[in-house]
């Protein structure tokens, strides 16, 4: 109620925030990340079809709101499907069990797992994401995560938490999943969906 303007990444918290007494100037609803310079990212977005990707890319957020084990749970469900994939786990906090659990990931199942060192260059991070066929985000609370809009800009297709502000982004089903983010059974259907579907991947 004290506040002169609010600026926020979703719609959804304009709501919440003319609930929690709101009376001051709304800013326009824009990313923090700012944007993409999509003319300069297209020949890497079209170099490889989404469907032909052999990466996953999986968010390693860890902490009170990340939940990057539930993924790792929820990719070794579908570890038989996953044989002629290479898992890229990135933003991996240090002292946080993710790069543990993929070592397990990938001395149980066999699948290749690679951690992305922090500090890793953004347009890295890019790279990857125009050869995944898939990325996964998962947290008990976010905006629009800055994850998915890289998916979405490098043709990605993004499984995503649905406490996030995705639903404003991509409509569940068609151009993105959106999942519980504490539910590895369901986190896996939606992967096994997505992998087994080369038209919504495509199409999306």
């Amino acid at each position: 109620a004290r506040s002169d303007f609010y600026s926020c990444e979703c719609n959804r918290d304009v709501c919440l925030a003319r609930d929690f007494g709101l009376k001051g100037k709304v800013l326009p609803v824009f990313p923090n990340s700012g944007g993409f310079d999509l003319a300069k990212l297209e020949p890497w977005r079209k170099k490889y079809k989404p469907s032909k990707r052999k990466i996953i890319m999986l968010k390693g957020y860890q902490h009170w709101a990340g939940r990057a084990l539930v993924g790792i749970r929820a990719l070794e469900k579908c570890a038989e499907l996953l044989k002629d994939y290479e898992i890229f786990i990135y933003s991996v906090q240090p002292r946080s069990g993710v790069r543990r659990a993929a070592y397990n990931l990938t001395k149980k199942t066999g699948l290749k797992t690679t951690i992305v060192p922090l500090g890793t260059k953004h347009q890295e991070i890019l790279k990857l994401h125009a050869r995944a066929r898939l990325s996964i985000g998962l947290s008990l609370s976010d905006a629009i995560s800055t994850s998915v809009l890289e998916a979405l800009v490098m043709g990605s297709f993004p499984i995503q938490s649905w406490t996030s502000c995705a639903d404003e982004w991509v409509k569940d089903g068609q151009t993105g999943l959106l999942v519980p983010p504490e539910d590895s059974e369901a986190v896996a259907r939606a992967i096994k969906r997505a992998l087994a579907d080369d038209q919504l991947v495509d199409r999306a």
